[in-house]
């Protein structure tokens, strides 16, 4: 999902995974079904606000409703390095892999593979 303020969904979520105490590790990879948390949007465009709340409050219940311990993160840096790009959220609940693509609505590499450039938290 093309997000305009990717910053500050990043933080927001990243405040309300620790205030429930939820992990958040690297990246995870494999191969199971998967639920597109933001597959009934658009991709050729940036989300509206109203669109990014509600998807990640969709991510927010399948944490609470299945009180997931932890959550997998992979990140893209933007050109210079210290903007981000990109974000995936990836939530194993009921056998499903539940993914979350965030990027920002500027990143002109918004159509490249993004599993493909993604590194761990931190990495």
């Amino acid at each position: 999902m093309r997000c305009a303020d990717l910053t500050g969904t990043w933080s927001e979520l990243r405040a309300w995974f620790d205030a429930r105490n939820v992990l958040v590790l690297p990246r995870l990879t494999g191969n199971w079904p998967v639920v597109q948390l933001d597959g009934d949007l658009a991709p050729d465009r940036p989300a509206t606000g109203a669109e990014v709340a509600s998807v990640v409050e969709r991510l927010r219940q399948v944490v609470d409703r299945f009180a997931v311990p932890a959550v997998y993160v992979g990140t893209v840096a933007g050109e210079s390095g210290a903007e981000l790009s990109g974000v995936t959220i990836r939530v194993m609940a009921g056998g499903i892999l539940h993914e979350l693509t965030l990027t920002a609505a500027w990143y002109a590499g918004y159509d490249i593979d993004v599993e493909q450039v993604l590194v761990p938290v931190g990495g």
